[in-house]
């Protein structure tokens, strides 16, 4: 189980560094760039692993990009 939920965690900070890396590049700020490239999607110290989430609200998934 904890193989799975640290998969789905890496998953999760992958999509959103994925779409967030070529926005940065587009606005041609150097340090959010640095900021994206630097960031592994390993870390979580930014999950509340014993908090509760809706990963669907309203019966629609999230959407990344506008979280992003």
């Amino acid at each position: 189980m904890r193989t799975l939920v640290a998969n789905a965690i890496v998953f999760y900070n992958s999509a959103i560094l994925s779409r967030l890396l070529p926005r940065c590049q587009a606005c041609g700020s150097e340090k959010a760039l640095a900021l994206v490239t630097s960031t592994s999607p390993v870390a979580w110290r930014h999950v509340h692993l014993g908090g509760r989430y809706a990963f669907r609200v309203g019966g629609q998934a999230i959407d990344l990009d506008a979280v992003i």
